[in-house]
């Protein structure tokens, strides 16, 4: 059964223990050792937070070239005509998908700083 740790702010799994050294001490719900406050599961949920951050940032990179693209395969007959084009309809999706990814990953990221403080 693998043993978990929290060493300086940071999730290390331990090597299999025998069973007399898991029942030491307390476990969780997947049997795992933890300390006693639960701070192993804090470095699990830092970790998924951390990746979910990075995803969101992926994505926001995503949406920016994508309204770049836009941009560029503006005509002049679109920069002419009356209303928006499709062009400028497809550059107002990427940026507010853009600016949508980028709250998202802002907040995970201070999620993140809050679980490392925690």
């Amino acid at each position: 059964m693998p043993v978990h740790a929290l060493t300086s702010g940071r999730h290390y799994r331990a090597c299999e223990r025998t069973a007399a050294s898991v029942r030491a001490g307390p476990t969780c719900t997947y049997g795992h050792m933890v300390r006693g406050d639960g701070t192993a599961h804090i470095a699990i949920m830092f970790w998924i937070t951390v990746f979910l951050a990075f995803a969101a940032a992926a994505g926001t990179v995503y949406f920016l070239v994508r309204g770049i693209v836009a941009f560029l395969a503006t005509t002049e007959a679109e920069l002419t005509g009356d209303g928006p084009s499709e062009s400028a309809r497809a550059q107002n999706r990427a940026m507010q998908g853009r600016v949508l990814l980028q709250a998202v990953a802002v907040g995970l990221a201070l999620l993140a700083l809050t679980l490392v403080a925690a």
